[in-house]
């Protein structure tokens, strides 16, 4: 049985993925905010279909300086 999610950035049904320890293929995103003594606070999680995904991060490598 599978289980369903509901991105929360389209709206749109999909099926688990990557639901393995890999940090390198996400599968959703958190928002931190991260203070002067190296903690950081976590907000809440957002999930992400596939497609969405693969927008931020094509999103997030081309803000990054080459």
């Amino acid at each position: 049985m599978a289980l369903a999610k509901k991105c929360d950035i389209c709206g749109k049904l999909y099926e688990t993925y990557n639901f393995r320890k890999n940090q390198t293929e996400p599968s959703g995103i958190m928002l931190v905010n991260v203070c002067t003594d190296d903690k950081y606070y976590s907000g809440d999680v957002t999930d992400c279909c596939p497609e969405c995904m693969d927008k931020i991060m094509e999103t997030i490598k081309s803000l990054k300086k080459t």
